[in-house]
């Protein structure tokens, strides 16, 4: 219950960030697993911020780690947690962690967090909170900090740490085109602009952020690209288009998970496809299944991830979920989706008789 930990602001995490710094305290950063630019460009603009003010931090993630594509924002060989790591510093935090299954195996520490900043709508905060629904980025939520530190004069404009948070807002915002856009979020992203195009450090600008992100992409995303498209299944009429990975596929084209990463906006960039999904079996656990979902119409993609355990956005949510086989994950996870595709085709019926 939220009612167990306490509501914060930017305001009240600059005070703790600032307290810290002045008994010389530390801090690790969380990001979640299955890592996305907003997770790791987020992480990675508060580590930048607590170096300014003399935190010594450090950015972790279980599994894999973050796609190469990000490894333009980060100051550190890796963001792979080590084990009893978290005994090294005196807190812990979490950046865009909705709940404590988003940590994956270090779920188990999730008792010890110092404080957590999010931006979901559905989740289960395990700590003292700064969450901001409409927030198109967690990226934002840092920027909100960022911003109050340097006009208390605690901390100075960085043009790396604008980088950071510009590729966390632009990756999460799919380069400012997704329905998260708010006008806010182009305020925020004008003066990170403003901030990194006059840098004269030597480090790239919007123009290079923006080609990492959205317009490289490696050989492996391109086999798994061109598997997909070989896949795509097709529900509903055309309305709900969806991948299965198998950890048998994967094996056989040598793929790995960072390689089928971008592969959810695949089958939702399909015309007349109103709801696009990847299901992906796990290489090491056979029966583990992680699901991604995206909505182009009125389907809330989050509430069905939920019945799952899983959560998110309106528009784009995921979860994880344990079946036999590919076979017996999607007979689970399909149904569902199609009758809330239904209900909204239902509803829509009926709101064309009223009118």
């Amino acid at each position: 219950m939220l009612s167990e930990f306490k509501m914060l602001d930017a305001a009240k995490i600059c005070d703790l960030l600032l307290d810290m710094s002045k008994k010389g305290e530390s801090l690790l950063i969380f990001s979640h697993q299955n890592p996305d630019g907003d997770t790791v460009g987020s992480a990675f603009a508060l580590k930048q911020i607590c170096s300014q003010l003399n935190i010594r931090a450090k950015c972790v993630c279980c599994g894999d780690g973050a796609p190469y594509l990000h490894n333009f924002y980060w100051k550190q060989d890796t963001i792979a947690y080590s084990p009893g790591e978290e005994n090294n510093f005196d807190f812990l935090c979490a950046v865009d962690v909705a709940s404590p299954k988003q940590l994956g195996f270090l779920a188990k520490l999730s008792g010890k967090f110092r404080f957590m900043i999010d931006h979901h709508k559905s989740g289960e905060p395990f700590a003292d909170y700064f969450i901001c629904p409409d927030a198109s980025a967690c990226g934002e939520l840092i920027y909100d900090i960022y911003a109050l530190l340097t006009e208390r004069g605690a901390a100075e404009h960085d043009p790396q740490t604008a980088r950071c948070l510009y590729a966390a807002i632009s990756s999460d915002t799919g380069s400012f085109k997704y329905s998260n856009t708010t006008g806010k979020t182009h305020m925020i992203a004008a003066d990170l602009a403003d901030e990194i195009n006059n840098a004269c450090d030597g480090g790239g600008d919007c123009a290079e952020i923006a080609r990492i992100l959205h317009d490289s992409r490696t050989v492996g995303e391109l086999r798994a690209e061109k598997l997909a498209i070989e896949n795509l299944r097709f529900a509903c009429g055309g309305k709900l288009a969806y991948l299965v990975f198998t950890a048998d596929m994967m094996e056989q084209n040598s793929l790995t998970e960072l390689d089928l990463g971008g592969l959810v906006d695949l089958p939702r960039s399909i015309e007349g496809v109103s709801v696009g999904l990847t299901i992906k079996q796990s290489r090491t656990d056979p029966r583990s299944f992680r699901l991604s979902s995206r909505s182009n119409a009125g389907v809330n993609v989050a509430e069905i991830c939920k019945s799952f355990g899983g959560g998110g956005h309106d528009k784009a949510a995921g979860a994880s979920l344990e079946a036999d086989s590919p076979q017996k994950a999607e007979e689970i996870i399909i149904p569902k989706f199609a009758a809330a595709l239904e209900a909204e085709a239902a509803r829509d019926s009926g709101n064309r008789k009223q009118s």
